[in-house]
């Protein structure tokens, strides 16, 4: 068993901070939103505001290329979503 008194310590520990900031965007309208992971498959996502993104977007990553995505799991505020490659780079 953790000692009480380190267990904070460890858990802060553990916690990442968000990589950068992005927007969901949809015909309909744009979402704020930080980026918490991400590879070259996919990303997690944390949603402000309680929004409900689609599951398919375009996700505008701060400072990239924006990215076709589908969302694969939704957990209150996170989202992990799955990139779309659209080219093929043969």
């Amino acid at each position: 068993m953790t000692d009480p008194a380190v267990e904070p310590k460890l858990r802060d520990a553990n916690r990442q901070r968000p990589i950068a900031a992005a927007v969901i965007s949809t015909p309909e309208r744009a979402l704020l939103c930080t980026v918490q992971s991400v590879n070259s498959a996919g990303a997690r996502l944390r949603i402000h505001r309680h929004a409900t993104p689609p599951d398919d977007f375009l996700l505008w990553i701060d400072g990239e290329w924006p990215r076709q995505c589908h969302v694969c799991w939704r957990d209150g505020e996170d989202i992990a979503v799955a990139f779309r490659h659209a080219r093929n780079d043969n």
